[in-house]
């Protein structure tokens, strides 16, 4: 007795154990799987010399997001408030093979902002080919625990309208893109290939720096 005693304490300490580790285990197995069904999603296309924009890029998925696209060639522009991480990931960016690296401090849930940073991209490489609404909070409670439902704005203002307010102005120049790709395939069946529609600026093509948007707000969170 005193035997199986033993055994089913050990067994429920092991339980317990178990039990305790899973919180700190399962964030991170999620956040992979996560990011491995973006990847997925994401790069079944051939993304060399496309522009894509990257919101929330200076840390977690965004980040890693940046790096898997600049290991495919494609040219980057990066968003989020914190500036100093987004030089950080822009230079790693350049590192793995993205030709070019335009960072962008601003706030998602500002529609000013949103309207800057779309309008940046276009001028500095004349075109956009993927918009990746990745900014986003995360906050973890029961509702009636809520004292404030006001506190809830912050997490509207970014996970929503911060999803929002860039695809509604990122949609023309996506169709552009769309477009035109449509009649490069028509003119290269018709001509034997060879014909290049979009180019993109020297500048840009050329920079082995990330660049920074000229007069952009410096610091945040």
């Amino acid at each position: 007795m005193l035997g199986m005693s033993r055994t089913g304490l050990a067994g429920a300490a092991l339980r317990v154990a178990l039990t305790a580790l899973l919180p700190l285990v399962l964030p991170a197995y999620y956040v992979y799987k996560l990011t491995t069904y973006l990847l997925g999603a994401v790069f079944p296309e051939d993304v060399a010399g496309k522009v894509v924009l990257i919101t929330g890029a200076s840390s977690g998925i965004g980040e890693h997001l940046a790096y898997e696209y600049a290991k495919r060639g494609a040219y980057l522009a990066l968003v989020a408030r914190r500036e100093a991480s987004l030089r950080e990931v822009g230079d790693v960016a350049l590192g793995l093979g993205s030709p070019g690296v335009l960072v962008l401090p601003a706030d998602v849930s500002k529609p000013r902002d949103c309207e800057g940073f779309i309008d940046d991209t276009i001028s500095y490489f004349g075109r956009l080919d993927h918009l990746v609404n990745n900014a986003s909070i995360w906050q973890v409670c029961k509702f009636e625990e809520i004292q404030d439902v006001r506190h809830l704005r912050a997490l509207m203002d970014i996970n929503f309208w911060g999803h929002v307010y860039p695809t509604r102005l990122a949609i023309p120049h996506l169709q552009l893109v769309l477009h035109i790709h449509r009649e490069e395939h028509l003119l290269q069946c018709q001509q034997g290939g060879g014909a290049q529609l979009l180019r993109h600026p020297e500048d840009g093509a050329g920079q082995r720096h990330p660049h920074h948007r000229g007069g952009a707000r410096r610091g945040g969170v």
